[in-house]
Parts: structure tokens; sequence; C-alpha cells
């Protein structure tokens, strides 16, 4: 799906109702122009930030800021919390809306879906949930590389898939496949990075706090983005 559909999914939702701060309303106005270069749109500024009401551009900017601190981690959380409330409104949606949503992105989506599949499903929006959000890879570091810049580096790569595979399967007795084996070894060899090294903590990334928001916000953050990496 690209950005250009994202949209117009949220506006025939209705546009989406987050918490945000000054930083993120900064952000948003700084690149939403980013997004009508895509849209053709002309998408006014947010004048205000707290919980405020974010059209199609205003969320999907809101979903890709990653200068804020928080980096990477914080802008995918971002995007769990806006389809967070994507879910939460369509469930409140007519099914027209949601047969309309359907014929509107079928050609701006890759999926082996057909649409008559999409519809089915959309009309049964009302029973599905987001039990829990998490990242990929758990355990890592992050290392500037020569020649690839900023790295998000598992550690290691073995050990992350085998709680990707207790986390959506329930297996914890999986054993990652020889290729995954030896793309691990890969990965080890080239920035010295193992499964004891020290790892950086993105719990705080990892849970969002769904539809209503970032969590600086519940805790009475007006100006940051993101809590910053420890």
């Amino acid at each position: 799906m690209d950005w250009a559909a994202v949209v117009e999914v949220i506006d025939d939702l209705g546009g989406l109702d987050l918490n945000i701060t000054q930083g993120e309303m900064n952000q948003i106005n700084k690149y939403k122009k980013d997004v009508d270069g895509v849209t053709g749109k002309n998408t006014p500024n947010v004048t205000q930030y707290g919980l405020v009401h974010l059209d199609g551009t205003q969320a999907t900017t809101y979903a890709r800021i990653r200068k804020l601190s928080g980096d990477d981690f914080k802008r995918a959380s971002r995007q769990r919390i806006v389809l967070q409330a994507m879910l939460e409104k369509a469930k409140k949606a007519n099914p027209a809306t949601l047969v309309k949503i359907c014929n509107s992105v079928v050609d701006d989506i890759s999926t082996t879906l057909s649409l008559d599949q999409m519809v089915s499903l959309a009309k049964d929006v009302t029973k599905y949930k987001i039990s829990s959000t998490t990242g990929f890879p758990t355990d890592l570091t992050t290392k500037n590389m020569p020649r690839c810049g900023d790295t998000v580096i598992p550690a290691d790569l073995v050990t992350n898939v085998k709680k990707l595979h207790e986390y959506m399967f329930d297996d914890a007795a999986y054993t990652p496949s020889q290729t995954v084996q030896a793309i691990s070894e890969t990965i080890v060899n080239t920035t010295g990075i193992t499964a004891d090294s020290a790892k950086i903590n993105t719990s705080d990334y990892n849970e969002t706090v769904g539809a209503t928001g970032t969590d600086e916000i519940q805790k009475g953050s007006e100006t940051t983005g993101g809590t910053n990496v420890q």
C-alpha cells in the first residue's frame, strides 16, 4: 500500500483523533508537503497539539516522522498508533463506507486478495482486535557502519527469529533455518555484534498506547516527540 492509499483510507474514515506533541505538530507542518506532492492535495497546517483531529495527509505525515528523539523506533510506534486508530474508526464506519474504501484502494495496494474477499473481510471489521504490538528485531543495537551509515543490527538474528516465532506462533521450540543461521553469521562477522553485545531498550516503543496517541502525552509532556533511547 502506498502513502496515497493510506491518505485516502483515513480521509474516507473521516480523519483520526490523535494525541500529538508540539514537536510532532511542527514536523507534520514541515513535511506534509512531501505527502501532498504524491496526492496533489494542499493540506492546511495543524495549529494545535494535544488531542487533535488530523486528516489523511496530516495523519500519514505524523506516521512518517523520524526526526525527533526515538528515531525509527518511535516512527514505527507512531505507525502502529495510526493503524490502531484506523481500526477503531473502521469499526464505527457504515458498510457503504467500508465498501467504498475497498474500491478506492484496490488499485493502490499489492495483495493476493480479490476485491470481493477484501469487502468480505472489511464487513467483519468489528470482530478484529490488535491484541499487542511489537517491533522486530527485539534484541538489537545500532552502529554507524561504513558505506551504510546508521544501522539497526540484530543481536543476533538467530535469537531474534526464535523470539519472533514464539511471539507470533507461540512456538518456543522453533529452530531457525540454515539460511537464517548463515545470514546471522554474516551479520556477526560484518558488524561484530553478537547475542552477548549490549542492547538498546526499545520497550518504550514496542507497546504503543493505541488510538489515544503518543505515550508522552499520557505522561504530561508537551514539547518532546519521543523518549530518549537509553
